[in-house]
C-alpha cells in the first residue's frame, strides 16, 4: 500500500512542483515584458540622430518656443490640462520612464514629438549626412548657384511636392542668374532652421535636394 500512496505523493509533489515552477516562469515573463516608454521608442523608433534631453539641456528654450506656437491636439495633457511650455521638460522626464501601453498611442506620439527630438539646425544635419552647401551663402560664385538651380531646381520647380513657395519670386521663373540668386537666398535663410520645427518635415527634403551636395 506504501508504494501507490508514494507515487500519488511523488506526482502531487512533482505536479505542485511543476505548477509552482510555472508560476514562476509566468511571473517572470510578465515583468520582463513591461518596458517604458523610452525603451519603446529605442527599440522601435531609434535614429542617428534624435536624442531624450535630459532637463538642463540648452536646446529647452527653442523647443518651448516652437511647442508654444503648436496646436493644442500636439500637446499632451496632465491631470486634464494641457502641459505648458515651462511644465514640457519634466513632463517629458516622467512620461519617458512610464509603462508603454501599446493602447495608448498618443502618449507615445506627443514623446516623439516633443521628447526624442534631433537638435541639428539644417546646416548641422548637412555635415551630419557628409554634405556642403552648393556656394557661399552670400556673395561668392554665382556660378555654383545658376548651375544648381538650372541642373536641379528647375528640373522640379512646376511640380506642387518640390516648389518652394516661400522664396523671392524669380525663384520660380526662367531666368537662370535671378533663379541662382534666389536659391542662395533661400538655402541660406533655411540654414538655421531646426530638425524639431514645425516646418523641418517638409522644408528640409527641399533644403537636402536643392540646396546641398556631396561633400568632395
Amino acid at each position: 500500500m506504501a508504494a501507490p500512496l508514494t507515487k500519488v505523493a511523488l506526482t502531487v509533489g512533482f505536479s505542485g512542483l511543476a505548477g509552482s515552477s510555472c508560476f514562476g516562469v509566468w511571473k517572470a515573463l510578465t515583468r520582463s515584458s513591461i518596458i517604458s516608454i523610452k525603451e519603446k521608442v529605442l527599440a522601435s523608433y531609434k535614429n542617428d540622430f534624435s536624442k531624450f534631453l535630459s532637463l538642463e539641456d540648452t536646446n529647452w528654450d527653442a523647443i518651448q518656443a516652437e511647442y508654444e506656437k503648436s496646436e493644442s491636439s500636439h500637446k499632451p495633457i496632465e491631470n486634464g490640462k494641457l502641459v505648458t511650455k515651462e511644465e514640457l521638460p519634466s513632463w517629458c522626464a516622467k512620461a519617458i520612464d512610464s509603462p508603454f501601453d501599446e493602447k495608448d498611442t498618443i502618449t507615445l506620439n506627443v514623446v516623439l514629438r516633443w521628447c526624442y527630438l534631433n537638435t541639428n539646425s539644417f546646416d548641422q544635419q548637412a555635415q551630419e549626412l557628409n554634405k556642403v552647401l552648393h556656394g557661399d551663402k552670400t556673395g561668392g560664385e554665382a556660378a555654383s548657384w545658376q548651375n544648381a538651380w538650372e541642373n536641379v531646381y528647375k528640373v522640379y520647380k512646376d511640380q506642387e511636392q518640390w516648389k518652394i513657395s516661400d522664396g523671392e519670386s524669380n525663384l520660380n521663373l526662367d531666368d537662370k542668374t535671378n533663379g541662382g540668386k534666389s536659391l542662395q537666398s533661400w538655402c541660406s535663410s533655411k540654414s538655421s532652421v531646426t530638425m524639431f520645427s514645425h516646418e523641418a518635415k517638409v522644408t528640409f527634403p527641399k533644403f537636402e535636394k536643392f540646396c546641398l551636395k556631396n561633400r568632395s
